[in-house]
């Protein structure tokens, strides 16, 4: 058998040594292969006798200087059934050599699921298996050796779109598909000063009074806002208020959270809550929260971000969200605002509107 490798560049090598060993057999005593003579297309040779066949082998060769210093073995070249891309040519029982199969030429298993095949440098290496995936988070997808083919297998209770996620419960509202998981906003139900809202499932919102006795008039600081914008969108309404609190009170949003509340004439629509503990604290100067995800945003009642700035008792607030519950005024023409810090308020009950139904400003 001849094996054929490529000559280094390096002047310092005066020969070469071929090794050989059959599967799962260390490389034993080297061929010394000295420096033989360049083939036409520049490859150098070595006859390697002794091999059994159809027996599968590997062979290898490494350079060495005049002082016997040996490279690191080279990379191993397979022969036999078990390397499609190495081809034995022979031209008598004592006259063969090994020759590598073209970069491309197909070598595949037959198999589906590891993709097409090819050889390359003398090795058969598999293509990228076949892309399974059907864009729906609804299915597990897989890819099945024995129908050769790929397979798409549902997911019990995944959502395909907002359609499927629509209920009889009136307390939840704008339910939505995101990722193959319903989710839906709190049904938000309108209090006033002396009567707390519930919501029942079936018959929807109500009123309890609150006992006689029971003040209704919180004392807040002044909430100063400078726009409080809301726009009409196909999944509720986007909202973006920038204000300033002018306080007194040592306030943490860390701790106490942070609540945001509009009001109309007939009484409070909206409420959204930023839980304490997912607000991120900048040296007690700048506390700020923003949602990952639709999930984050429906936790926290549609509020999507919140920037709280603290200069010296003097607080400027920027927020954005989105919320269904806000349509219902979007044409009112005075609005309340009241921003919470656990029992600590801030408040501005006279906030003048103007708009439509598409777009609202107020001051």
């Amino acid at each position: 058998m001849r094996v054929r490798w490529s000559p280094t560049p390096d002047p310092r090598v005066t020969g070469y040594h071929v090794y050989v060993r059959s599967g799962g057999v260390p490389y034993g005593a080297p061929y010394e292969a000295g420096m033989p003579a360049a083939a036409p297309d520049g490859t150098l040779g070595y006859s390697v006798s002794g091999l059994t066949s159809g027996q599968t082998y590997f062979f290898a060769v490494t350079a060495y200087t005049a002082t016997y210093l040996e490279s690191g073995i080279s990379g191993e070249m397979q022969l036999g059934p078990g390397n499609p891309c190495a081809i034995d040519h022979c031209w008598s029982p004592l006259a063969c050599e090994i020759r590598v199969a073209a970069d491309g030429s197909s070598c595949d298993d037959g198999l589906f699921c590891d993709g097409i095949a090819v050889c390359q440098g003398g090795v058969c290496q598999n293509g990228p298996p076949p892309d399974c995936s059907d864009g729906s988070a609804c299915t597990t997808d897989r890819c099945d050796e024995t129908l050769a083919r790929c397979v798409h297998d549902s997911i019990p209770g995944c959502c395909r779109s907002d359609a499927d996620c629509l209920d009889t419960d009136v307390c939840t509202s704008a339910e939505r598909c995101v990722s193959g998981t319903c989710v839906s906003f709190a049904a938000f139900c309108p209090t006033s000063p002396c009567a707390a809202a519930f919501c029942d499932p079936r018959s929807g919102c109500g009123q309890m009074p609150v006992p006689d006795g029971v003040s209704c008039a919180p004392t807040c600081d002044p909430l100063t806002p400078r726009r409080f914008v809301l726009r009409y969108d196909p999944a509720g309404v986007s909202y973006s208020l920038r204000a300033t609190v002018q306080t007194s009170a040592l306030i943490d949003p860390t701790v106490s959270g942070v609540a945001l509340e509009v009001a109309a004439p007939t009484g409070v629509v909206y409420r959204a809550t930023v839980p304490g503990a997912v607000i991120g604290n900048q040296r007690g100067r700048q506390f700020t929260y923003r949602a990952r995800s639709d999930t984050d945003v429906l936790a926290t009642d549609g509020l999507a971000s919140l920037v709280l700035k603290n200069r010296r008792g003097k607080w400027s607030l920027k927020v954005r969200g989105i919320t269904p519950d806000l349509a219902s005024v979007m044409s009112e023409s005075q609005l309340a605002l009241t921003l919470w810090f656990d029992t600590t308020c801030a408040q501005d009950t006279s906030l003048l509107c103007e708009g439509d139904s598409d777009r609202a400003s107020c001051r």
